[in-house]
């Protein structure tokens, strides 16, 4: 018999997970949650607001559940989706598409989802609930926070950290040993240079914090 799992979210971020589960994983997928319905997305049916979750944890009791919500601002709505899944005693497995590359001593967090062609290197650790976005690189001993996100190519070189709820954007680069604190959006193409300790938006080459 399978394991049954929901997904919560129904956007752009959640057909990407739902496309992983249904092509590598030999999960049931019974369905998705979301504020609103966006109709099936590839066949998986729309479950509800995020207020069924529990009636399917009644239900089904083994189920588990992996959050499909993108990030593109800081925001503490995929925290928030957590709290709610543990406080219902919903398991949160790791999803690693099979062409990522992880290399030895790799340490993932629950909930963690890792897209197609990422690459995370030795010794790296990766929080709960991290979001790797495909062809993103954390390299060697780097230290990635709780709730994460890595959006399409962003790269972060060895033995950098960056604090719980940041963001990535698509192609930002982050040199060599640095530090980045939580709740801090790197803009795309954007490069990180110098220790950032400050929550903001950063934006440039080198990145700079801007006022929204």
């Amino acid at each position: 018999m399978k394991d049954k799992i929901v997904v919560v979210g129904g956007g752009e971020y959640a057909t990407g997970v739902i496309s992983l589960l249904k092509k590598f994983y030999n999960y049931e997928i019974l369905g998705y949650t979301d504020v609103q319905d966006k109709g099936e997305i590839f066949g998986i049916k729309y479950l509800g607001n995020d207020s069924v979750l529990r009636q399917i944890k009644e239900k089904y009791k083994s189920c588990k559940a992996v959050i499909g919500i993108g990030m593109l601002k800081i925001s503490d709505l995929r925290t928030r989706i957590y709290e709610i899944l543990k406080d219902l005693d919903f398991e949160l497995p790791i999803i690693i598409a099979p062409n990522a590359s992880i290399s030895n001593g790799v340490t993932i967090g629950e909930g963690t989802v890792i897209l197609e062609n990422a690459i995370i290197y030795t010794n790296a650790k990766l929080g709960k609930c991290c979001m790797i976005h495909p062809n993103a690189i954390v390299e060697h001993d780097c230290i990635v926070g709780d709730f994460v996100s890595f959006a399409t190519g962003a790269i972060m070189a060895a033995g950098t950290k960056i604090g719980l709820n940041s963001i990535l954007s698509v192609g930002a680069i982050v040199v060599a040993h640095k530090n980045i604190c939580g709740n801090c959006f790197i803009g795309a193409g954007s490069v990180v240079i110098n220790d950032i300790l400050v929550e903001g938006t950063y934006f440039g080459v080198p990145a700079r914090k801007i006022n929204l």
